[in-house]
């Protein structure tokens, strides 16, 4: 059996996106663990008090949220695994190793009569009485994760065949990692005399793989692309061209196939590139071939994180700090094309997003349509309708893009097939 570890108000409490939040904090076993019922149980049973945590299974049974004694059968428990660098968490794990009889966190980290401040300390305490072969193989262990985990980040960042780093680069971004899980523990490494110390400059930039993935076309192919196509465009399409290079607003092109669509989108994307700027061209999830088309398109949802299961309120899955976060505030023009063809939650989360996201650098973001980012919708709103699955045609229609709020502020440009590109 699967044992959770979890310090004291840091237990996971599972949800689902359409509950409320009144209703998951009146929830009454929201903080009923099997770790806190362990210590509940020990407080009513004297003979519960003499397993540990980890023996609790061989005697007792998990049922109906709660230890009940267990009358037949044979269980063995396991704690989950915490990493040596969680710190406080992964002090608390090694003392439920050796508390029997706990009745609360504080009486976990109490050795003897004395009452420790912190996991960590008792953990100290306790290590002095064990063999010094097991402290010995805990030392091992702690090492060998922590070279693990720095070679794991080693790997993703210079694994970029197209990286090109130069040794004291390489060395300072370890140094780097191994600062910061010092840091965990209230240490740094220049705390540690004789030791090297990173020099933040060498590896400036390292970390920004995305923009740099998305700067590095080169620019006399994106110059001689944008001179071709721009004596091709139709005067509708020039107008679209124009308006698209001020990057002030949202736009739709409603369009049907054979109108030069796919087209215009190349031209927009290379003067933009051309001028340094981010473009980002992505098509809706369900037509990934129309990705393909674009130049360096993606599909929506791989993109921008998109979750798979949709609701009023849902956001994207990018966290504040991250790359893709950095990427999205630096974008310039995000291109978005068959987008009829997406759920309208899925525009609404990504508006959702790219305002908290932008908001983070630009207070004034979080009160613009996608955080004050241009936004070129495209497609047909009547080829294909999004899909919704075992519901009726008004619910389909209510998922379309059109009865979004976000709607309302698109200028809509038209495409006839009369004036496709020749």
């Amino acid at each position: 059996m699967r044992l959770p570890v979890h310090l004291e108000g840091e237990q996971a409490v599972v949800v689902k996106d359409s509950d409320m939040l009144e209703e998951i904090i009146e929830k009454k076993n929201s903080t009923k663990t099997m770790m806190t019922a362990w210590m509940a149980t020990n407080a009513k049973h004297p003979e519960a008090r003499t397993l540990s945590y980890a023996e609790f299974p061989t005697k007792y049974v998990w049922k109906d949220g709660g230890w009940q004694k267990r009358k037949q059968g044979k269980c063995i428990g396991r704690m989950v695994y915490v990493h040596p660098t969680a710190g406080e968490k992964y002090n608390l794990r090694v003392l439920l190793n050796i508390v029997k009889g706990a009745q609360s966190y504080e009486e976990i980290r109490t050795l003897g009569d004395v009452v420790y401040p912190t996991f960590k300390e008792a953990v100290d305490m306790a290590h002095l009485r064990m063999p010094s072969r097991s402290m010995d193989t805990a030392a091992e262990e702690s090492y060998g994760m922590l070279l693990e985990d720095i070679e794991r980040k080693k790997r993703r960042l210079f694994g970029d065949p197209n990286l090109e780093l130069s040794d004291a680069a390489k060395r300072s971004y370890t140094l780097l990692e191994i600062d910061k899980i010092l840091m965990r523990y209230g240490k740094r490494l220049s705390d540690i005399e004789s030791m090297l110390q990173p020099v933040e400059s060498d590896v400036h930039g390292m970390e920004k793989r995305l923009i740099r993935d998305e700067k590095k076309y080169d620019r006399k192919q994106l110059r001689d692309e944008w001179e071709g196509k721009v004596k091709l465009l139709n005067t509708e399409q020039k107008v679209i061209n124009a308006v698209n290079s001020d990057l002030q607003e949202l736009f739709f092109i409603y369009s049907h196939g054979g109108t030069g669509k796919t087209f215009l989108y190349g031209a927009i994307s290379a003067k933009l590139r051309l001028e340094g700027k981010i473009v980002l061209n992505v098509a809706s999830s369900v037509t990934g071939i129309a990705a393909l088309l674009l130049p360096g398109g993606r599909t929506s949802h791989s993109r921008f994180d998109i979750p798979i299961e949709l609701f009023d309120d849902s956001t994207c899955n990018v966290k504040q700090n991250s790359q893709l976060a950095e990427l999205l505030r630096e974008t310039s023009l995000i291109i978005w094309d068959e987008a009829p063809m997406d759920h309208r939650n899925a525009f609404e989360a990504l508006d959702r997003t790219m305002r908290d996201i932008v908001s983070y650098k630009d207070p004034d973001a979080s009160s613009k349509m996608f955080g004050g980012k241009v936004v070129l919708l495209g497609g047909d709103v009547r080829q294909v309708l999004p899909i919704v699955s075992k519901r009726k045609r008004q619910d389909i229609v209510q998922a379309s893009m059109s009865r979004s709020h976000i709607w309302k502020s698109c200028t809509v440009f038209l495409l006839r097939k009369s004036m496709r590109v020749r």
